[in-house]
C-alpha cells in the first residue's frame, strides 16, 4: 500500500510514536510518504531517520503563513485544475475563518495537492492529529482515498475547549475511521459528536530495541534513581515529581532523579530543584537520541511520570514513555489521569496517585526504593503488557488490517 502520512512536523524528537508508526510499514513492505505542516525543529533525530531515508520523503507543504505566491505551484487554466480547485475550495466553507482569511493559502495547497497526485497515488490518507485532520481531509477527496486519523491527547483536549466542542463536526462526516489510544479517549471524542463506529483502537508503538532484555536491569547500580522522560510541560507535571522527591531527600541522601527532555518548563523546574535544595540529586539532561534513552532506562529502578490536566484543559493519551518504560521492566509510578490506568494497573505493574498529590507521590516512591522485589514484580508485569500490544510490528500489523478494512469497497461505500 502507498500511505501518505499527515502530521504537524518530522522528524520531532518528542513524538516517537509517529516515527515508529513509519518504520513499521516500511518494514512490512508499505511505501510512506510524509506530508508535514511545518519543518521540524532543529535538534537531534533519532537513528532510524537516517538508517531508513526518512528526510527525504517530507515534504513541507503550504500553510496560512506563506503567500500565495511563496510556493511554485503553478496555476494554469486547464479544465482539470479549475475542477481541482472547485473540489477543493467546496470544502472551505466548513473549515471556519482561520481558513477563510487565507484563501490564497488555500488556493495554493489545493494546487500543490493536484500536482503531488500527477507524482504518486496513494491508497490512504492517514492524517495524525485531529487538528491536521481538519486541516488536510481535503487530500482523501482530492486523492479519493479513504481517511484516517488519528488522536493522540490535547487534540481531544484543550485544541477543543480552545476552539469549541463543534470543531470536528465536519470531520467526522468525512472520515472512514478514527483511531484513538484508549477508551478514555474513544469516551473524550464520543462527547465531541464521532461516531462510535468510527472508532479503532490503534495503540501506540515503541522501538524495540529501547533495552536489551539479555542485560539484567540496575545491575550495576547502587543509588537509587528515577527517571522522568517528558517534554517539559505543566501536564507533565514535573513539578509534582521534584517535590515528593524533595520530601524523600532527607531520609536518602543518594537519591538521583534524571530528567530526559526540553521543553518551555526547563528553566522554571531548575530554579524550583535548587530552591528544594535538590541541586546534587537532579540532572536535566535535555531533549536526547534514543541511544541516550535506552542507557538511562537501564541504569534507573523507577519511572516517574505525575501527569496533570493542565489549566488549559490539555491532557495526556497514553504517554510513549511509560510503555517504554514497562517494556524495560521499570515500575511506574503515575496518576489517575486520561489514558494512564488503561497502560499502568495500579498494584501490578506500577502505582497510581491522584494528580498533584505530592504526598502521595512520595509514599509510592518510598514503598518501591525500600521493596526490590516489589520493584523487580511490577517490572515484568508491565513487560509483559508492552510485549503484547505496543512493539513496532504488533502497531503495524494492526495499522495494516485498518487500512486493509477502509480499502473494502463496502467500507468506502459507506464511510461517506
Amino acid at each position: 500500500m502507498r500511505v501518505a502520512f499527515f502530521v504537524p512536523s518530522f522528524p520531532e524528537i518528542s513524538e516517537t510514536f509517529i516515527l515508529q508508526q513509519v518504520v513499521g510499514l516500511l518494514d512490512r513492505g508499505h511505501e510512506v510518504r510524509i506530508f508535514a505542516y511545518k519543518a521540524a525543529n532543529d535538534g537531534p533525530v533519532h537513528g532510524a531517520v537516517a538508517r531508513y531515508g526518512l528526510a527525504k520523503t517530507v515534504r513541507v507543504l503550504p500553510n496560512r503563513r506563506d503567500g500565495a505566491e511563496s510556493v511554485s505551484v503553478a496555476a494554469d487554466g486547464h479544465p482539470q485544475s479549475r475542477a481541482w480547485l472547485s473540489a477543493g475550495l467546496s470544502i472551505l466553507p466548513s473549515l471556519g475563518r482561520e481558513y477563510a482569511r487565507s484563501m490564497g493559502g488555500w488556493r495554493t495547497l489545493v494546487r500543490t495537492l493536484r500536482t503531488l497526485s500527477e507524482e504518486h497515488t496513494f491508497d490512504v490518507v492517514h492524517c495524525h492529529y485531529g487538528n491536521i485532520g481538519v486541516r488536510y481531509r481535503v487530500a482523501s477527496r482530492l486523492w479519493r482515498a479513504p481517511l484516517l486519523v488519528s488522536f493522540y491527547g490535547y487534540d481531544c483536549s484543550s485544541y477543543p475547549r480552545a476552539h469549541g466542542s463543534q470543531v470536528y463536526q465536519s470531520l467526522f462526516r468525512d472520515a472512514d475511521a478514527v483511531a484513538v489510544l484508549s477508551d478514555h479517549m474513544g469516551a473524550q471524542l464520543g462527547r465531541l459528536g464521532c461516531p462510535q463506529d468510527l472508532l479503532r483502537r490503534v495503540p501506540l508503538a515503541i522501538d524495540s530495541t529501547i533495552c536489551d532484555h539479555s542485560t539484567p536491569q540496575q545491575a550495576s547500580r547502587s543509588a537509587f534513581r528515577v527517571l522522568t522522560v517528558a517534554r517539559l510541560t505543566e501536564k507533565k507535571g514535573i513539578e509534582y515529581a521534584l517535590r515528593a522527591l524533595a520530601r524523600l531527600i532527607g531520609d536518602y541522601p543518594d537519591l538521583e532523579y534524571h530528567v530526559i527532555g526540553a521543553g518551555p518548563l526547563l528553566p522554571a523546574m531548575k530554579e524550583l530543584a535548587a530552591s528544594l535544595g535538590l541541586q546534587r540529586n537532579v540532572q536535566f539532561l535535555g531533549a536526547q537520541t534514543l541511544d541516550v534513552v535506552r542507557d538511562e532506562l537501564r541504569d534507573a529502578h523507577v519511572f516517574l511520570l505525575p501527569s496533570v490536566t493542565a489549566t488549559d484543559g490539555d491532557q495526556e493519551g497514553t504517554p510513549t514513555a511509560i510503555i517504554e518504560a514497562a517494556y524495560c521492566g521499570l515500575p511506574v509510578v503515575s496518576t489517575l489521569h486520561s489514558g494512564i490506568p488503561e497502560l499502568v494497573r495500579d498494584g501490578e505493574s506500577g502505582f497510581l496517585v491522584p494528580e498533584r498529590d505530592v504526598d502521595a507521590l512520595a509514599e509510592r516512591l518510598g514503598v518501591l526504593l525500600r521493596a526490590p522485589d516489589l520493584r523487580s514484580k511490577m517490572g515484568a508485569a508491565g513487560r509483559r503488557y508492552a510485549e503484547a500490544t505496543h512493539t513496532t510490528a504488533a502497531v503495524a500489523e494492526r495499522l495494516e488490517r485498518v487500512y486493509a478494512e477502509l480499502l473494502r469497497p463496502s467500507a468506502r461505500a459507506g464511510g461517506r
